[in-house]
């Protein structure tokens, strides 16, 4: 009697847990439909899926199975900028701002987590590409409507054509990846390798000079890696080239964008310049510890600002109206967390670097279009883009890069679980 009660006390629990396990999948789908239209929407999600996650382990009565060693890493990190932020002049907002950048990691876990099998995968990728598709279609519209067509820079729901080309730079190769898979159809694919041309054409649209670049050495990465595809991968590399330029020779201003790279006394240079180097003295100011996380803007408006920059806050009694970051993902955690900051940084984007790159040397014999290298990709565009840009710091990108990136890291197991 004892033992049948006790056996229906178990299933009913099992079920219960399986319906906690598909609510959190859900959540995900509904992460990646979102992703790129609503920063406000992705936030509730996460704290939805945090809510599951701990109920999922409280009926299971056990933790969940995370690797171990990516919790230690961000434990880690979030300690040293805890203890950093401890020194900054405004402790309150430094703690805001390092709460927010805790829960930027939890898409990663989620997919992690609760991506369970192919049907799951397909589901999730098709979510994510609905999401860029309104994204990208809304930059479109932005561009072709405005009065000065292909003067001005689309932002559509990123609201900053700079972060525009960071979601661009994301999206192209998980498209381009995943329309390789079998387990998509005819129509699917071609709607997957249409919306990594349209991502592409928005990228140029953005006419955001460090994204560009990410891409060229995304790409030439890509060349190097890929053990299988170099002529198909020199051929799209020509075409892509080719477009640019004809839309160079078209537009005047995107001709002007691309020849200012190499300008050092264009404005949007010299001003980086500006900044770079107050981060710099910031940093020798505040070696050990920084000045704190989100304090960049008051200490370079307030302080740091040279008298020949041009661009300064719009109210000069209210230094956070200015500039708020120094365009390089480094140099913002060098000077808000000095040497151990960036230690901090440095040591969690190496270990899923390592992470990446240990799957991919184990797929890569087998796999033509492995999950592994998709993701270093991904990982490369943001890290490529963050030297002329502080992408790192921002909410809406870093959350879709770790969401890309647990994807990518969980999706091969996947995968090859299906195949048995």
């Amino acid at each position: 009697m004892c033992l049948g009660r006790s056996v229906k006390m178990a299933n009913l629990m099992e079920k219960r847990c399986d319906r906690l396990d598909r609510t959190a999948f859900y959540i995900l789908v509904l992460f990646a439909l979102v992703s790129n239209i609503s920063t406000g929407a992705t936030t509730v999600l996460s704290v939805l899926g945090i809510l599951l996650v701990v109920l999922d382990s409280v009926r299971r009565r056990a933790l969940p199975h995370l690797d171990r060693g990516l919790v230690r890493i961000i434990l880690l990190f979030l300690a040293v900028w805890f203890f950093c932020n401890l020194f900054s002049r405004e402790i309150a907002v430094s703690m805001r701002e390092l709460w927010g950048t805790a829960y930027r990691f939890v898409p990663l876990f989620l997919s992690m987590l609760y991506l369970r099998s192919i049907k799951d995968l397909r589901v999730i990728v098709l979510a994510f590409a609905v999401s860029v598709f309104v994204n990208d279609m809304r930059a479109v519209y932005e561009t072709f409507s405005s009065p000065n067509i292909l003067f001005d820079r689309p932002t559509s729901f990123v609201h900053s054509s700079t972060f525009l080309g960071s979601h661009m730079l994301m999206a192209i190769p998980v498209f381009f990846f995943f329309a390789q898979k079998p387990y998509f159809s005819r129509g699917e694919k071609a709607a997957l390798y249409a919306l990594c041309f349209l991502s592409f054409i928005v990228l140029l649209l953005t006419q955001t000079r460090g994204a560009w670049i990410a891409f060229l050495l995304m790409g030439v990465l890509y060349f190097i890696m890929d053990r299988h595809h170099k002529k198909r991968i020199a051929a799209a590399g020509a075409a892509f080239v080719v477009f640019a330029v004809l839309l160079a020779i078209l537009s005047p201003n995107f001709y002007q964008r691309v020849h200012s790279v190499a300008e050092k006394d264009y404005q949007s240079n010299s001003e980086r310049t500006y900044m770079w180097q107050a981060a710099l003295a910031m940093w020798k100011d505040h070696p050990i510890v920084g000045i704190g996380m989100d304090e960049f803007g008051y200490y370079y408006n307030a302080l740091y600002i040279p008298p020949e920059a041009k661009e300064r806050p719009k109210d000069p009694t209210k230094p956070r109206t200015g500039h708020g970051h120094p365009h390089n993902n480094l140099l913002k955690n060098l000077s808000e967390g000095g040497i151990l900051g960036l230690g901090a940084f440095l040591m969690l984007h190496l270990y899923l670097f390592y992470r990446l790159a240990k799957l991919y040397r184990r797929d890569s014999k087998d796999e033509k279009f492995s999950y592994a290298l998709m993701g270093l990709l991904v990982f490369a565009g943001i890290h490529f883009e963050g030297i002329t840009d502080t992408n790192a710091n921002q909410l809406s990108i870093m959350r879709e890069c770790y969401f890309l990136l647990g994807i990518a890291m969980t999706a091969g197991k996947v995968e090859r679980l299906s195949r048995y």
